[in-house]
């Protein structure tokens, strides 16, 4: 029994000489794990019993972390960084990097502290509606999406599919939505912020006689705010991008089937997830073509949406998308309009 609880022991202290260790100024200290410090000093700390707390610069009087901890650092031009954190005195952190001699922490150039593993991560939402009765219809729309963020790279892709049926009856019923777009974007970040793309998208869409239409596009784009949290706000996200895009199209049921043009293109990118509710976030992102022999020739591409996350693996989406062309096929209109609600999975 006693060599029992000597074992016991001793593994007990073994996982405490494991733990970081904070010091307060009311003399408190806890032991467990550094999640996060932010630029403003603040600690994000998990223990075992007293959960996950944020704690001030000012109230720490000792911090120590008893193995190392990844620091990413805002500038592309630095490699991640592995070593040891300390305070050893208040509003002063010590970096000691694995091999190398202690130097003091400017948090304003660290952008994340132990950063999560690259991973792929998306979605897959699905709507279904159908009238029976005295008219019969039925709808019916996917949407997915899947991206990776790399420390100088983001790859993201995205698609959707629409189709619809309306009538007096099923025999008599016509088809009123068909579409399907397809979207793919590499970004490559030069500098912190600065990143250039590569993207191409396809689409098909009956109602407007498009048989299909591919673009290529190339250009320029800065990232002002990624995920970047605001206390009394949220957490938010806004890009902007400019540059050229070619495109080729075949239209059905028109004199000139056919069509090669190259466009001016900008485009902007918006997430804002409310700090007041914490399963909830929005989106809206917005594209405008124009071609470059006819300014009077121009597409706008745009949604707003919101997202509502049930669990962990569903969410809840609901979305408005606007399609304009100021030049469509022949006696068909400029503008189109579709709703989305629809249950997802995300990973």
């Amino acid at each position: 029994m006693n060599k029992l609880a000597l074992a016991l022991a001793a593994a007990f202290a073994a996982s405490a000489a494991m733990a970081d260790t904070v010091s307060l100024k009311d003399g408190d200290r806890l032991t467990g794990k550094i999640k996060t410090i932010a630029s403003d000093g603040t600690v994000t700390f998990a223990s075992k019993y007293a959960g996950e707390v944020k704690i001030k610069q000012a109230d720490i009087v000792k911090l120590e972390t008893d193995s190392d901890i990844e620091l990413q650092f805002k500038s592309n031009e630095r490699d991640n960084e592995k070593g040891r954190v300390s305070v050893s005195k208040p509003g002063e952190y010590t970096f000691i990097p694995a091999g190398g001699k202690a130097r003091k922490l400017d948090l304003s150039e660290v952008n994340a502290v132990n950063p999560d593993a690259s991973e792929w991560h998306g979605s897959l939402n699905v709507s279904l509606t159908a009238n029976r009765g005295n008219t019969y219809g039925s709808s019916a729309s996917v949407n997915g999406d899947v991206k990776r963020r790399f420390k100088y790279d983001r790859v993201s892709a995205d698609g959707t599919y629409y189709t619809a049926r309306s009538g007096k009856s099923k025999e008599s019923s016509k088809k009123t939505d068909d579409r399907v777009v397809v979207n793919g974007q590499h970004d490559h970040f030069w500098l912190t912020k600065l990143y250039s793309y590569e993207n191409l998208k396809f689409e098909h869409d009956r109602m407007q006689n498009l048989e299909w239409r591919f673009r290529l596009g190339l250009g320029l784009g800065y990232q002002w705010l990624e995920n970047r949290k605001f206390e009394n706000f949220g957490t938010v996200s806004f890009s902007q991008e400019f540059g050229l895009a070619l495109t080729k199209e075949r239209y059905r049921l028109t004199a000139h089937p056919e069509n090669t043009y190259c466009s001016v293109r900008y485009a902007h990118h918006l997430t804002w997830a409310p700090v007041w509710v914490s399963n909830l976030s929005f989106f809206h992102n917005m594209e405008y073509l124009v071609d470059t022999d006819n300014f009077t020739d121009y597409q706008i591409n745009t949604d707003v949406g919101a997202k509502l996350a049930l669990s962990k693996a569903w969410q809840l989406m609901g979305k408005i998308e606007w399609l304009y062309n100021s030049n469509p096929a022949d006696g068909l209109s400029k503008g189109d309009t579709r709703y989305f609600l629809g249950l997802g999975y995300t990973f």
